[in-house]
């Protein structure tokens, strides 16, 4: 009975040892593990960090583009504005002295015709004039040549 107790320890501690082994074995398999998933896990963090850096940057660029975009495009708006209001006076005093030719023209126009009035009115009463003068000589004309038909007869 001594023997295969003997026996039995001598399994048993093998059994151990080899359990150890294996135990052993599979501490470093796990801390081997551990050490890439850390690895991997530094790796992982540091690309998160990176990308959200990046992800900063490019909204830092992006806000920055944004508002240099918006300060031209109000700045063309307020030239085209700037630019609408001068022609707006320029047309609206190229207007103003089309509008001071025309009420110009039109005054004119009623002067010319009120001159044509009075012209045609005094070339009538010259016609008249002339007329009558051309009748009298006439008239002188006719008495002269009855007069000198009667001194021939």
């Amino acid at each position: 009975q001594l023997q295969t107790l003997e026996s039995q320890v001598r399994e048993a501690v093998e059994q151990l040892g080899a359990q150890k082994d294996m135990t052993s074995k599979f501490m470093m398999e796990s801390q081997e593990q551990a050490a890439i998933v850390a690895e991997k896990d530094q790796k992982l963090q540091q690309a998160e960090k990176e990308w959200s850096e990046k992800l900063k940057e490019n909204m830092f660029q992006s806000q920055a583009y944004f508002s240099k975009a918006q300060i031209e495009l109000k700045a063309e708006h307020d030239k085209q504005v700037e630019e609408m209001k001068t022609r707006h006076d320029e047309l609206s005093k190229l207007l103003a002295a089309r509008e001071e030719e025309l009420a110009t023209a039109k005054q004119s126009l009623l002067e010319a015709r009120t001159e044509t009035s009075v012209q045609t009115a005094s070339r009538e009463q010259a016609e008249k004039v002339l007329m009558a003068k051309v009748e009298n000589l006439q008239n002188e004309l006719t008495a002269i040549v009855s007069a000198k038909s009667a001194k021939q007869s």
